[in-house]
């Protein structure tokens, strides 16, 4: 296990030093700058931060050289820039006002150093727990629980936003959950309101983003009759329909300025008008909100309201995508085929991994279910790529010093010749040695194909080698 201190000074690090007795290696270091530039180059467990030390003026934006501050500031910009990694926050005062501050900045814990002196075991149960370590029944527990909504994860990132999710469910604050399409964002916030006090009531997934322009006002504060032309009956908003439910505005980042304006003043003021109407509707929905976008970018470009960024933004979550988390693929795949008692190769897992996802768990599921459907009882590479090649191999990127999607590092050496043999070796071996996908994928003829193989010797490896 590896901590990390933020801290002016050297106690919280001597105290770790001291009295871990368990294999953990730390880290110190006594400012935002150099704290992060260590985390984007090693493995960190958790990270430890002082509530106040001094600071300079490089290390935060505005604030001025030598002011003395809280750690939260810290804390806040490495949790959006690290949200996979727990933090826990040391105060020496204040464990009330320490408590609720760091539940409103999405830092994940906090231990009082008067506790932490009269026992020092609390800091090594306390990031046990974080990192799901505490008690393997209720871990167990936690995972079957995310299982039935359709999330599933072993690694190390998942696990962290699932215990983070369970924690901030129970409490009625804003989140909003970033990262790229297909990621999973709207599932993790179903689990959000599965585990809060809410989820007797509605969960509704407004989706922004598949909205006509025009319509979106009407769809999230409904109207009443005769507002317009066609308004022959009134219309409830998805506001008065969740009821004490919860609403997911997904991809807010796609409202244009003007509904902006409204939903400012809708979280704000948590009351309504329909449109036509003048009664204001009071609501006890919890709001969540969900984009691809990157707000703050907009932000800078006039395009999303700075106010109603900071609103939203109370906890942010982001999911990373499938391609910085591979090890969660066996698990998906596995799910995604167990209702249609089909099994799955390791050769085809081994295959699955090596692949981009850009339209990542949505484009996977995709591939794995309609391949379930077309092959017999096993799925293996050859099926795989027999189903949805032009969807998973990439094409030859001459400008990249490699095949994209073969892993055949490209050399000012290789003659046509050497590059020809490398790209059907590879080709062949993902489709498992097998020539009729290869076939396909290559665009030429299987007794061409074959030509080739006997050319470049590469016929002992292939499976049930025949030229008829």
């Amino acid at each position: 296990m590896r901590i990390l201190v933020i801290d002016d000074g050297n106690d919280i690090y001597n105290f770790c030093s001291q009295f871990i007795r368990e294999k953990v290696k730390c880290a110190h270091f006594t400012n935002y700058h150099d704290a992060h530039n260590f985390v984007k180059k090693s493995k960190v467990d958790v990270i430890l931060v002082d509530k106040v030390f001094n600071i300079e003026e490089k290390d935060l934006i505005n604030i001025s050289k030598n002011h003395k501050i809280e750690g939260y500031a810290i804390a806040e910009r490495i949790k959006k820039e690290h949200s996979e990694i727990p933090i826990i926050m040391i105060s020496v005062h204040a464990p009330g006002e320490t408590a609720q501050k760091t539940l409103e900045l999405g830092i994940d814990d906090f231990i009082e150093w008067e506790a932490l002196s009269l026992d020092p075991e609390i800091l090594i149960r306390r990031i046990k727990k974080l990192l799901g370590a505490a008690d393997p029944a209720e871990s167990n527990k936690a995972k079957m629980e995310f299982k039935e909504l359709g999330i599933v994860g072993n690694g190390k990132l998942m696990k962290s936003i699932m215990a983070r999710v369970k924690k901030i469910a129970q409490e009625d604050t804003h989140i909003l959950f970033t990262g790229e399409t297909g990621v999973g964002k709207d599932m993790i916030a179903n689990a959000v309101h599965y585990f809060s006090g809410r989820k007797d009531y509605p969960f509704i997934d407004l989706n922004l983003s598949a909205i006509p322009e025009t319509l979106v006002e009407d769809e999230i504060f409904g109207h009443e009759k005769g507002a317009f032309t066609d308004a022959k009956a009134e219309k409830k908003s998805v506001l008065e329909i969740a009821g004490g439910g919860t609403v997911l505005f997904n991809e807010i980042g796609d409202l244009n300025l003007q509904v902006q304006v409204k939903i400012l003043k809708l979280i704000e003021s948590k009351a309504f008008t329909r449109i036509g109407g003048t009664k204001e509707i009071k609501t006890n929905a919890r709001f969540i909100f969900a984009t691809n976008k990157e707000l703050k970018d907009m932000v800078a470009r006039g395009l999303f309201r700075k106010d109603l960024y900071y609103r939203i933004s109370t906890n942010v979550i982001s999911i990373p995508p499938l391609r910085e988390r591979k090890e969660d693929i066996p698990e998906i795949v596995y799910y995604a085929v167990k209702d249609r008692k089909k099994k799955i190769t390791n050769d085809a897992i081994d295959y699955l991994k090596k692949q981009k996802w850009e339209g990542n768990i949505r484009q996977l599921k995709s591939v794995i279910e309609s391949t379930a459907i077309l092959c017999d009882k096993v799925i293996t590479v050859r099926s795989i790529v027999s189903a949805h090649q032009q969807h998973i191999l990439q094409p030859v990127d001459q400008f990249s010093g490699s095949v994209a999607g073969l892993d055949i590092e490209l050399s000012s050496e290789m003659s046509l010749k050497d590059l020809e043999k490398a790209y059907i070796a590879k080709v062949l071996q993902n489709c498992d040695w097998f020539v009729e996908p290869a076939e396909k994928i290559l665009k030429i003829s299987r007794a061409s194909l074959y030509r080739k193989i006997k050319e470049y010797d590469l016929k002992g490896k292939i499976r049930g080698y025949s030229q008829k």
